[in-house]
């Protein structure tokens, strides 16, 4: 691969790739605080006491069913810290039409009491701020575009990967075109020497030197780092 090919390569990768890369990397740093922000936004799902005990899995699942008769149970969630409990449910028919027309897929019930404290349908930010969290999550995994979504945000993380590659490659000092008769043990060196200055930082310099050896020396130092991100990104 020749330098000025790669050089394009990585930069229009990296275009096509910030919209996508900034969208995952805001909505992931606020997937970290999932539940700390569902509480802070939604306090009315949420118990309002602590009780002794919870109700167990199977009740909460009778009680579910009683309340929407034309559905089935699918999931019980019994999430730790007090938190409610979520019931995931479907229609005892097969038809995702008709999925649609029951307008939630999720019970959510004080485990202590089997209050209902709401209903939605996972992600679909029309139904309001109930929906604040899930739409993130739904966004950072896919978009919220579904199977589409997934494909576009894997192909991308499939460019990453190579990208990584790409930019490493670029790293690497360019071949002399007259190389002195030394030998291999002085050119080894001389090449690793050509190479240190890739690793650094010239502070005291232009702006537009200074935005590049940034951007190299970060890519080069975290490189292993970003390589594993963008791969995991890709299997998952």
């Amino acid at each position: 691969m020749s330098r000025h090919f790669g050089v394009l390569l990585h930069r229009w990768a990296g275009l096509v790739m910030a919209a996508f890369l900034i969208i995952v990397a805001v909505t992931g740093s606020l997937l970290a605080f999932y539940p700390e922000l569902e509480r802070l936004i939604n306090p009315q799902l949420y118990p309002k006491q602590a009780l002794k005990n919870k109700l167990d899995m199977a009740s909460l699942a009778e009680l579910a069913e009683q309340l929407v008769p034309h559905a089935r149970v699918n999931t019980v969630l019994m999430e730790a810290n007090q938190e409610a409990t979520l019931v995931i449910m479907g229609l005892r028919s097969d038809s995702s039409d008709q999925l649609n027309k029951l307008g939630f897929d999720q019970l959510i019930f004080d485990p202590y009491t089997g209050e209902e404290l709401g209903r939605r349908q996972f992600g679909a930010i029309s139904q309001g701020v109930i929906n604040v969290m899930p739409f993130i999550y739904m966004l950072h995994y896919n978009l919220a575009l579904g199977s589409f979504g997934m494909w576009v945000l894997g192909i991308c993380a499939l460019i990453w990967t190579i990208d990584c590659f790409v930019g490493f490659y670029l790293t690497l000092p360019q071949r002399r075109k007259t190389t002195p008769p030394l030998s291999n043990r002085n050119t080894s060196k001389n090449w690793g020497q050509r190479w240190l200055p890739a690793w650094k930082i010239r502070w005291k310099t232009s702006g537009y030197k200074l935005n590049f050896d940034l951007h190299h020396a970060s890519e080069l130092w975290l490189w292993a780092v970003l390589c594993i991100f963008a791969w995991s990104s890709a299997c998952i």
